[in-house]
């Protein structure tokens, strides 16, 4: 706490008079981290999807990961070590988020063959590729030579996860037909 005091250049017993404990700090600290996923997530739903939004959207999102590598590392902190800040977690973040993320897949009857079960598990995979970017971005760093937090490289992710989107979320077509 006389660290984070320290940084902020206010007296640690302040911050317990604001926060009370290193758990209610994180908490803050990652409810102001997640406002934008809820802001973009919000535009999506209120919007619907189109090819540009949808990657504008993706594009924001990667920035706001890129901007703040400690978010994605925290989340997989967190789902490693369990106990009572996971439960915080799920329940404030990650279930709204996915509660969110729901409302944007297309119904079993629109999803071109897709299950129930199988939209779900594209909803898993996204979220796969958008936090595992980042926190295996040291090990890519060093294994393709390329850093993968460099706005060139944010950029092509994002217009990766568009195309994955396009193609499997919202069955867009991407061959000619014979």
């Amino acid at each position: 706490m006389s660290e984070i005091a320290d940084r902020v250049e206010i007296r640690t017993p302040s911050l317990y008079k604001h926060y009370g404990s290193k758990e209610k700090i994180y908490e803050a600290v990652l409810e102001r981290l997640f406002e934008p996923f809820f802001a973009a997530l919000d535009q999506f739903v209120d919007s619907g999807w189109s090819a540009r939004s949808g990657r504008e959207q993706i594009e924001q999102i990667m920035q706001h990961l890129a901007d703040h590598p400690n978010l994605p590392r925290l989340i997989q902190m967190q789902a490693l070590a369990g106990g009572d800040q996971l439960e915080k977690l799920l329940d404030k973040l990650y279930r709204p988020l996915f509660r969110k993320a729901r409302r944007l897949m297309p119904s079993v009857s629109d999803a071109g063959g897709w299950s129930s079960a199988e939209l779900r598990l594209l909803i898993i995979g996204i979220n796969n590729m958008l936090i595992g970017y980042f926190t295996m971005a040291p090990i890519h760093r060093e294994v393709l030579g390329k850093d993968p937090l460099a706005r060139s490289a944010i950029r092509e992710q994002a217009d990766f996860l568009s195309a994955v989107t396009r193609r499997l979320w919202m069955q867009e077509e991407t061959h000619e037909a014979p």
